[in-house]
């Protein structure tokens, strides 16, 4: 009959139980004591912060967008550069190995979205008060660089406002020019004053002429003294006559300029609203560019940590402990297995007859 498999793991650890335990125990105690005098504790900081201020530049929402800001080169090595973490990490001067040095940034410093929209920094460190610090300055290098971008943005707003403001500015000097040009050209002070006066006189004129046309042909056929007035009303007739002709040119001139001037003023009166407009949009550029404002909330400030967040000591003795336990229990097993195959092979038939 075959023995019970269960039996057999208890019979074999039973065996070795002090071999298996002093191992174990041995195993613990030394790598616990190696963690503790070779590899260099360090102590986790951690900051909270919230994004504020941020304007959607695409499909991302605003914790996405500091996420990615948080995550540019240029804020890495402005850190690094900042409080030397090349020498802090461990490189020597003039041998930095900067891809090393970028990773070893990453794998210590770390900013993640939490399951509430809010940003988790946490910084890994043997100096713990350095942790911290750099928890706190990767707020401010968020905030200062999302200043900087919001800054540079403004100005080009601003500039481009700018000259769309004076280039409408210059086009509004020309049409006012053009205005004072057809009124200078044009004798013009008062368009509409002038064209009633020139219309009342040229009314005069034609009364005047129309007079004149008829006492011609009541005095033409007459004889005598009738003569004289003829001639006299022929030439009042013969002189206003061009008379009229200059009032009407001038009139058309003046309604014709009236009318251009009329056109511009109204166009002017509608630029000088786009003037206000551009000018409007220039001022809030300047301001914006000139304004500081923050782009985080902190709910939770990172802070000095005193106890060892790394190495788990505890955790990786016991797994260390186990995983050799588990190893030596498999070489043991080999051990009895080949041991029972030998002692098998010289107590079988053919060893008997070769005896």
């Amino acid at each position: 009959m075959d023995k019970n498999p269960l039996g057999l793991v208890y019979a074999f650890m039973w065996a070795h139980t002090r071999l298996l335990v002093m191992v174990f125990a041995a195993t613990v105690l030394l790598t616990y004591l190696s963690l503790w005098i070779f590899v260099a504790p360090k102590y986790l900081s951690q900051a909270v912060i919230y994004p504020a201020n941020l304007h959607p530049m695409s499909s991302e929402d605003p914790t996405e967008q500091a996420l990615q800001v948080m995550a540019s080169t240029d804020i890495k090595w402005k850190i690094i550069d900042s409080f030397q973490l090349a020498v802090h990490y461990g490189f020597r001067e003039g041998h930095i190995d900067y891809h090393a040095l970028s990773k070893m940034f990453d794998s210590r410093i770390t900013a993640e979205r939490t399951a509430y929209s809010s940003i988790l920094i946490s910084v890994l460190d043997k100096d713990n008060a350095l942790a911290a610090q750099l928890a706190n300055a990767m707020v401010d290098m968020l905030n200062k660089k999302m200043l900087q971008m919001r800054r540079e943005k403004h100005l080009e707003w601003a500039g481009t406002a700018q000259k769309k403001y004076q280039d409408k500015l210059a086009a509004i000097a020309l049409v006012e020019k053009e205005i004072e040009t057809l009124k200078r050209d044009n004798g013009i002070v008062n368009a509409e004053e002038q064209s009633a006066i020139i219309a009342k006189k040229m009314q005069e004129a034609q009364d005047r002429y129309s007079d004149a046309v008829a006492k011609v042909a009541v005095f033409t056929g007459l004889s005598g003294s009738y003569r004289d007035s003829l001639r006299k009303y022929e030439m009042v007739k013969r002189t206003i006559e061009p008379r009229i002709k200059e009032l009407s040119d001038v009139r058309e001139r003046l309604i014709a300029a009236g009318d251009r001037i009329t056109g511009l003023k109204e166009y002017l009166a509608y630029e000088r609203e786009n003037l206000a407009e551009y000018k409007k949009e220039w001022d809030e550029a300047d301001i914006g560019a000139k304004r500081k404002i923050t782009y985080s909330f902190v709910v939770s400030p990172a802070g000095v940590s005193y106890s060892p967040s790394h190495p788990k000591k505890t955790i990786i003795s016991l797994v260390t402990g186990i995983s050799v336990l588990v190893f030596l229990a498999f070489l043991l097993a080999i051990r009895q297995q080949m041991r029972l195959v030998t002692t098998y092979d010289n107590k079988s038939p053919t060893s008997a007859t070769a005896e």
